[in-house]
């Protein structure tokens, strides 16, 4: 009950957000000193935390230095996560990218861009856009709800906001390189062809083969990647951190991208809703209402490495997570 109403209060302070500045706010944003400011921080004015946003705001802190590294918000953390309660600003609050197979999470980080910072100053946006034209064109990173250096506004949900997911809980990272399949990452499990649209890989599915087996389910096969799901800074917007795709059944394993990124920071992969609730998690619709959805919802063909447009491959699941795949299918 607590984690649903804690939802409920994070999907107000959306909607507050969006009534002020006319759209919902980027899962990972830039300002001058500073590459990865996330969702949360966005709304903290929403939250009843304008004094931590005002903070930054002054002392130009990096996201997880200052006050920020041990800093908590009660609201996105839910009670049934024993590492939500441990230190590294941990949060349960993912914002969802939909269906975005491939470079989801791009990038990582831009070239700092002179200007005042803000969220909408247009000197700054002007300047990051050319940056990543490439990027903006490939539709595959706008499959969602949330995309990286995107503000998305509620008319965009055109497949209406009652049956599209906006954020999921997920649990966060019990270690530094944690082998949960809760909280954790496998690294270097999948390659660029797995998921780019049209490769000639396996598909998203090839993350599902990285779970345990015999007594012990909770843990992947293989090396864990270093990444902080869910903590390292309650707001660093960096997508294996902050953020997962309606792609893989609740409760997968989630992986990252092999030679892409060979540091901490994973930027791509795939990543899943996670909970410690029974049989599946809760969900934040982008019309701010909750539901629970089981981890055997059908999730399509997983063998398929995403695409543009159009309806998703990835089933009732998939068809959650695209605001704009016309898909009739509704949790």
């Amino acid at each position: 009950m607590q984690c649903s109403n804690n939802f409920k209060q994070y999907g107000v302070a959306l909607h507050n957000y969006h009534d002020v500045n006319s759209s919902l706010p980027s899962p990972l944003c830039i300002r001058v000193t500073s590459l990865r400011w996330n969702t949360h921080y966005a709304l903290c004015p929403f939250m009843e935390q304008a004094a931590i946003y005002d903070t930054e705001k002054n002392t130009y802190y990096e996201v997880w230095e200052g006050p920020f590294a041990p800093y908590t918000i009660d609201t996105l953390c839910c009670p049934s996560d024993p590492n939500a309660t441990k230190s590294n600003a941990r949060n349960n609050v993912h914002p969802s990218y939909g269906d975005a197979s491939y470079g989801a999470g791009f990038p990582y980080a831009v070239a700092i861009v002179t200007g005042a910072w803000s969220f909408t100053n247009t000197t700054i946006w002007t300047g990051i856009d050319a940056q990543l034209k490439t990027w903006n064109d490939l539709n595959t990173r706008s499959r969602g709800v949330f995309a990286a250096y995107r503000f998305t506004n509620l008319s965009f949900i055109v497949d209406g906001t009652s049956n599209t997911v906006a954020a999921s809980e997920c649990v966060s990272f019990a270690d530094e390189e944690s082998n949960k399949i809760k909280g954790g990452v496998a690294k270097d499990a999948l390659t660029a062809t797995d998921l780019t649209t049209g490769g000639t890989g396996s598909g998203p599915g090839l993350c599902l083969t990285v779970a345990g087996s015999g007594d012990d389910r909770s843990v992947f096969t293989g090396t864990a990647a270093r990444t902080w799901r869910g903590g390292g800074g309650i707001f660093d917007g960096v997508f294996l951190n902050h953020g997962f795709q309606t792609i893989l059944p609740p409760n997968s394993p989630s992986c990252n991208v092999k030679s892409i990124t060979g540091d901490a920071d994973c930027t791509y992969g795939i990543v899943s809703a996670t909970s410690f609730h029974s049989g599946g998690v809760n969900v934040l619709l982008a019309d701010g209402s909750v539901r629970f959805v089981s981890e055997t919802i059908d999730c399509g063909d997983l063998t398929k490495s995403g695409r543009e447009s159009g309806e998703s491959d990835y089933g009732v699941w998939g068809a959650a997570g695209s605001p704009q795949g016309g898909e009739t299918k509704a949790l």
